[in-house]
């Protein structure tokens, strides 16, 4: 098997691709022959036809990877089959003695676990500075410990268990104690524990989204695996690359099915 970088497509065809992309040359018989093929000129000034692995012709290995799923679970958790069988909240106590900080615009919000949030701003040109308490912990039977799931702040669900913080500063807009609650998650691509984001809504109601490192060794939190499908290519006949290639491409001899 070999690589090869197919940067021109045959304008005609009615399928376009970023460049820049790898496809896998390989021999007729890797081809899907349920897949739609089109027609592709190379790099190389090579004339290929290509399987094109779309949603609707993958639907038979997507469902044969499902099946498998679950022996892939339970080999990937087999390990660490202790830490997934342990309570979240459990987990988190690893961060007992952890301050986190982020700034969002003019503002710092501090994160102390189980202790307090707080808002607040160094001196401005007129010498002011303003810090406000958003809500202290309200305590272990206020909080709920189920495991929940946001389908609004990223492009896939995130699932989280929250800690809610209660009788902050008196918020001038409505009169009432500001309240936080922060979000505790695992997140992919981020190594540490981390505030990831800090989101106002209601006024003076804040939500404050956490990665928590201590939760990405529980099941509930770890991302289904991505499937990668590959586009399989083959010389059509008379190629310049090919010279006696296999002529039964499914693209036919002069241009596509």
């Amino acid at each position: 098997m070999r690589a090869i970088i197919l940067a021109v497509l045959v304008l005609h065809l009615p399928y376009r691709l970023a460049s820049g992309l790898q496809f896998v040359l390989t021999g007729a018989s890797r081809l899907p022959q349920h897949c739609p093929r089109i027609r592709m000129l190379g790099a190389d000034g090579g004339d290929y036809c290509c399987s094109i692995p779309t949603k609707e012709c993958m639907g038979r290995s997507l469902q044969s990877v499902q099946l498998m799923e679950p022996l892939q679970e339970q080999d990937m958790y087999q390990e660490d089959m202790s830490s997934s069988e342990v309570l979240p909240f459990t987990l988190l106590e690893s961060m007992s003695a952890l301050c986190m900080y982020r700034q969002e615009g003019l503002w710092v919000y501090e994160v102390c676990y189980r202790k307090h949030v707080r808002q607040f701003r160094q001196q401005d040109s007129s010498g002011r500075s303003e810090d406000f308490s958003c809500g202290s912990y309200s305590g272990d039977e206020h909080q709920d410990e189920s495991v929940k799931e946001d389908t609004s702040s990223m492009s896939y669900p995130v699932r989280y268990v929250s800690h809610n913080f209660t009788g902050g500063a008196k918020c001038a807009l409505t009169g009432e104690p500001r309240t936080a609650e922060v979000r505790f998650t695992c997140l992919p691509d981020i190594n540490d524990n981390a505030i990831v984001s800090v989101k106002e809504f209601p006024t003076c109601n804040y939500k404050i989204l956490v990665n928590a490192q201590a939760l990405c060794k529980h099941k509930d939190f770890q991302l289904p695996a991505q499937l990668d499908w590959t586009i399989d290519c083959e010389p059509r006949r008379d190629s310049p690359s090919e010279e006696g290639a296999s002529s039964s491409t499914g693209c036919g001899a002069g241009g596509t099915d």
